[in-house]
């Protein structure tokens, strides 16, 4: 599926950094979710040119956070790992 949703942007961010994504395909908003955390992925929208900038979450270095399109099969997910400061 070519020409469907992508989610381009870095694996790795520094604690209190930016996530700075590229979208394609029709993406309106993603999701940001911790696994584990018990909470809800939050969704950010998506401007119409595609770049969207999500805020590093508060949790410990080496947490990998979870960025996805939706749920279900046609969702496309990305994972950037949170590193330390120091």
């Amino acid at each position: 599926m070519q020409g469907g949703p992508q989610i381009n942007g870095p694996n790795q961010v520094m604690q209190g950094g930016n996530i700075v994504l590229t979208c394609t395909g029709g993406v309106r908003e993603v999701y940001l979710g911790i696994p584990g955390s018990g909470k809800p992925p939050k969704a950010y929208p998506v401007p119409k040119d595609g770049k969207v900038t999500i805020p590093a979450p508060n949790v410990p270095a080496g947490t990998v956070v979870v960025i996805s399109t939706g749920v279900g099969l046609d969702a496309k997910v990305h994972l950037v790992e949170v590193l330390g400061t120091e």
